[in-house]
């Protein structure tokens, strides 16, 4: 999370999220049915580990406001 302020002087917050994968696995002959069978599961990975810093974040916003 980095903290920074837009060009009118509002406060913001920069998410970063990163995904450690190996892709050596995926890799072969038959590499790209491997890599074709696995996207679906990654995206929902990542939009679920989205979701939850989402929830996170908004969570602690309201906390503060109470």
């Amino acid at each position: 999370m980095i903290p920074f302020s837009d060009e009118k002087g509002a406060k913001r917050t920069l998410a970063a999220y990163t995904i450690r994968l190996q892709v050596d696995m995926l890799g072969g002959s038959m590499g790209f049915m491997k890599r074709r069978a696995a996207q679906p599961r990654m995206l929902e990975t990542l939009k679920t580990g989205l979701e939850g810093l989402r929830h996170c974040a908004e969570s602690l916003l309201v906390e503060r406001r109470i």
